[in-house]
């Protein structure tokens, strides 16, 4: 079961990565989970960067 959360998480960020490069847009070099939100967002502002959510239903836990 959890070879198949992984490889959706895969499936999705080839999908966006490859989505992202045919409009030119940057691909996020951070990523976070929504308990780390206030951390993002500190982070952004200090780069002045923009916020970029993607919501799964994974459970994978990222370290």
């Amino acid at each position: 079961m959890r070879y198949r959360g992984v490889m959706k998480l895969l499936t999705l960020f080839f999908l966006a990565a490859s989505t992202a490069v045919s409009f030119g847009l940057d691909i996020p070099s951070s990523v976070f989970t929504m308990d780390e939100l206030d951390e993002a967002k500190t982070k952004a502002s200090e780069r002045q960067k923009a916020l970029c959510f993607i919501q799964t239903s994974s459970k994978l836990k990222l370290s």
